[in-house]
């Protein structure tokens, strides 16, 4: 009797391990993705990249859904609190007032790659309750930034701030207050989906296609004449949706380091098109010392307002913030 229960217990369990063996894996979770309506393909790529990683790590228990869709607020966020996506890329640029604590990573003159000042980025807002704020709704895995923008002209060679503004004022002798002008609306452009773009000289990136004038020569500004920044965000309702092992997947690599590797994504797909450029026959050229101060002067009233709109946001001393920001990317790029 005693050996025919351990005989039949015996099969119980082989009977219970095999139909676990047997069992088909749970299902992954599939994230909807959005990006913003006018992502670049550099910025799709780098996001592939990011899903790709995420899916090698979850060891296929989480996977983004083929077919990123394009988010028609311009910023994303919306989309992003809603639920209409699980994971958005938020633009900050497109909603400066929603974001402007955040549009301290839009500011100029802050790094030479995506991926040094990405880091310093996401470590400003870990220090942030009012970047924080501005994502409420989403759970943001990552801050990151884009490529320094560039200046794309026609002409051989630009030597003082003047002559960007020289086609615009064909009755009077152009000046460095109407070249600030000049700027401040091509900055403002780029914030504005579907905006033109002027047509004797364009702010841009290079990996950015289609470039909206001819590429004769590009100006390198240090630190980028405009910079644009973005949020990798979750869902609330979804994160909390996701099984703790899910969630310890998308939480495994820290921020800093997701920043990292969307901003290096990133300075590839520059680096690359900076190759083809060159090429082709593009000029690149840094400014001289006193084209870069002028520069610096152009955009001056530009930052201070931003100062004012982050302050009133609750950004803490905006303008000292931006000084450490630039700091931390440096000492960055001093150990490159």
């Amino acid at each position: 009797m005693l050996r025919k229960r351990i005989c039949s217990g015996v099969l119980a369990l082989a009977g219970t391990a095999a139909s676990i063996a047997g069992a088909p894996a749970p299902a992954p979770a599939l994230l909807v993705v959005g990006l913003p309506a006018n992502a670049a393909p550099s910025l799709e790529h780098a996001l592939q990249a990011w899903c790709a990683r995420l899916t090698a790590d979850s060891q296929g228990q989480l996977a983004c859904r083929p077919g990123f869709l394009r988010l028609a607020s311009g910023s994303g966020l919306p989309e992003a609190q809603s639920g209409q996506v699980d994971l958005a890329v938020i633009q900050h640029s497109h909603e400066p007032q929603r974001f402007a604590a955040s549009g301290i990573g839009d500011q100029p003159f802050l790094g030479r790659f995506a991926e040094t000042t990405s880091v310093a980025y996401q470590r400003l807002y870990e220090r942030s309750p009012a970047m924080a704020k501005e994502h409420r709704g989403t759970k943001v895995l990552a801050m990151f930034v884009a490529p320094p923008g560039l200046l794309v002209t026609p002409k051989a060679r630009i030597r003082h701030l003047e002559e960007l503004a020289r086609a615009a004022t064909p009755s009077g002798e152009p000046t460095a207050a109407s070249a600030s002008v000049q700027l401040e609306t091509a900055i403002g452009n780029l914030r504005t989906p579907g905006a033109a773009s002027r047509s004797q000289w364009a702010l841009a990136r290079l990996s950015d296609p289609p470039q909206p004038v001819e590429q004769r020569s590009v100006l390198m500004v240090p630190g980028g004449i405009f910079n644009t920044s973005y949020a990798l965000a979750v869902n609330d309702a979804r994160w909390k949706s996701l099984g703790a092992a899910q969630q310890a997947v998308l939480a495994s690599r820290t921020a800093v380091d997701t920043a990292a590797a969307l901003g290096r994504d990133l300075d590839a797909a520059e680096w690359k098109a900076s190759g083809k450029a060159r090429i082709a026959g593009t000029a690149f050229f840094a400014p001289q010392p006193d084209l870069e101060a002028q520069f610096k002067r152009a955009l001056h009233p530009g930052e201070m307002r931003w100062s004012r709109e982050a302050a009133h946001a609750g950004l803490r001393e905006p303008l000292a913030m931006l000084a450490g920001l630039r700091a931390d990317i440096l000492k960055q790029e001093l150990k490159e």
